[in-house]
């Protein structure tokens, strides 16, 4: 199996947020997964993020909009010593509004 890095965005979210700008309504996040081809790492991928919005997970209680549906917004294969040492952080770049 090889190892990928899957971009994803999330967007249709509402995580308050105290700013003038408003409320959180979006993200983006990369995942690393182990897969046997681009489309696999993508399903791997998408699986890892909605787990972390499932009721009685991390960012589920906070999001008072609708369900997620993650996009995927691109693939890459990594090497295999990178994908073994260089650890997935799981961190999310959240924005405010669509500009």
């Amino acid at each position: 199996m090889t190892f990928f890095r899957v971009k994803l965005s999330g967007s249709g979210i509402c995580l308050p947020f105290d700013d003038p700008s408003g409320d959180i309504i979006g993200f983006f996040v990369t995942r690393q997964v182990r897969a046997k081809s681009v489309e696999e790492a993508g399903i791997l991928a998408k699986r890892l993020v909605l787990s972390e919005w499932q009721p009685g997970a991390l960012y589920a209680e906070a999001n008072k909009g609708s369900s997620l549906e993650p996009l995927i917004e691109e693939v890459w294969k990594v090497g295999f010593l990178v994908g073994i040492l260089q650890r997935d952080f799981g961190g999310y770049t959240f924005y405010q509004r669509d500009d």
